[in-house]
């Protein structure tokens, strides 16, 4: 559901006057007045505000627009990746920088011919073949030699299997 601050300072004024102050988190906690305490928080963006806003409002200084902005919660979204809560859709562009200097780290840390290859397929697997960025990254780390002598031991293998598939 999404609320105005207009409705919210109103349903503050009503408990106010029904109570003698202001709600407090037992209040909420108690749902003697709604939305959450959050609801309130965020939409006036701290406690402090709200007060301060609503002490405008009586005194009659604070107007609405009447186009207000009304507030809603913003939906989660998801991280393709990690699967953590994000602030906005994913945007691959966004993250790629990340997630390509995350597997280079990798790379640069680890000395395993087996754990290596395992990144440098992971890179292939999320970023694409030949990716021009991915190998001018490599390519300053040094490690492009083993980016592509790895694209060329995974290609000959898909030949081999697609050969043997098609017998």
């Amino acid at each position: 559901m999404s609320y105005s601050k207009k409705e919210l300072i109103n349903k503050l004024i009503e408990f106010e006057n029904e109570r003698g102050h202001l709600p407090t988190r037992q209040d909420f906690k108690v749902k003697k007045i709604t939305p959450s305490h959050a609801t309130f928080y965020r939409i006036f963006n701290g406690k402090e505000n709200m007060i301060k806003e609503l002490e405008l409002y009586k005194k009659g200084e604070l107007v609405f627009d009447t186009k207000e902005k009304i507030f809603e919660k913003k939906p989660k979204f998801r991280c393709p990746f990690c699967g953590s809560s994000i602030q906005e859709p994913f945007d691959y562009n966004t993250c790629k920088d990340t997630i390509r200097r995350r597997l280079i780290d990798r790379l640069n840390k680890n000395g395993n011919k087996d754990y290596s290859n395992g990144v440098i397929d992971s890179l292939v697997d999320v970023l694409g073949r030949r990716n021009q960025e991915v190998e001018q990254a490599l390519r300053k780390e040094g490690l492009l030699g083993a980016y592509l002598e790895r694209l060329e031991e995974t290609n000959n293998s898909q030949e081999e299997y697609n050969s043997e598939s098609q017998s």
